[in-house]
């Protein structure tokens, strides 16, 4: 955020994995509320964010803006693949609704990175590099020619053997299939919107069932933090 877009004052709260700088803002009619803003010497840390939230509350309004949420899984797997000089040119992010995942991976990979996402609303028009298309769905072009296919939102998928199907389908050969898993994929969170639910331990075991022949769960990682629980990403 820009200081100048009615800043009226800061506070620097420091964590163990960096800086995050609250910004107190006021914009002409509206209340002061306050944004929360990535400092220059480490990534998010989603704990401090909530507690800080928690405290302020209700006498202000936490604004979560997207470029701070990049110490989430996106920036993180982009940086463990080229650790492992893994650089992908194409891949798909599913169920990406405003499209950060992909534009996140484009930014942290490389301009090589030809990442794209699918959404199944209407809205998608208004985000770049998103196609309007159901998961469970595979679009020909896209067998055998992806390098990397990730999702945060499998857990909407009313036939998740179907999805997972497709997606290992669309793997090259060394290609990398990463679904997140966390506390909002487990069983007891299923709801009309979001009907499948299993644990990390089952999702593993599905994985290797459906892409048996093809390749396995090879590690299961941390990522970042949601609501104080453990975001992973099964590999």
């Amino acid at each position: 955020m820009n200081q100048s877009e009615g800043s009226q004052a800061t506070t620097d709260l420091v964590s163990e994995r960096g800086r995050i700088t609250v910004y107190s803002c006021s914009f002409g009619q509206y209340e002061p509320f306050h944004r929360f803003a990535l400092g220059p010497e480490g990534d998010w840390d989603n704990v401090v964010f909530t507690d800080h939230a928690t405290l302020d509350a209700p006498g202000c309004r936490v604004v979560r803006l997207p470029e701070v949420l990049e110490g989430l899984t996106p920036k993180h797997l982009s940086r463990l693949m080229l650790a492992q000089d893994v650089r992908p040119v194409s891949g798909i992010c599913h169920g990406t609704r405003r499209g950060h995942e992909q534009t996140w991976f484009r930014k942290h990979l490389g301009p090589q990175a030809e990442i794209v996402g699918t959404e199944i609303s209407n809205t998608v028009t208004d985000f770049t590099h998103t196609n309007q298309w159901d998961c469970h769905e595979v679009d020909p072009v896209w067998v055998g020619a992806m390098d990397v296919v990730y999702s945060n939102s499998w857990g909407h998928a009313h036939d998740p053997q179907r999805a997972f199907a497709g997606w290992i389908g669309c793997l090259k050969p060394g290609g990398l299939l990463m679904p997140d898993h966390g506390w909002a994929y487990l069983p007891d969170h299923v709801s009309p919107i979001e009907p499948f639910g299993v644990f990390q331990t089952g999702l593993v075991k599905m994985l290797n069932r459906i892409g048996a022949g093809l390749g396995k769960v090879v590690e299961v990682i941390n990522g970042g933090m949601q609501k104080r629980h453990q975001i992973r990403t099964v590999i």
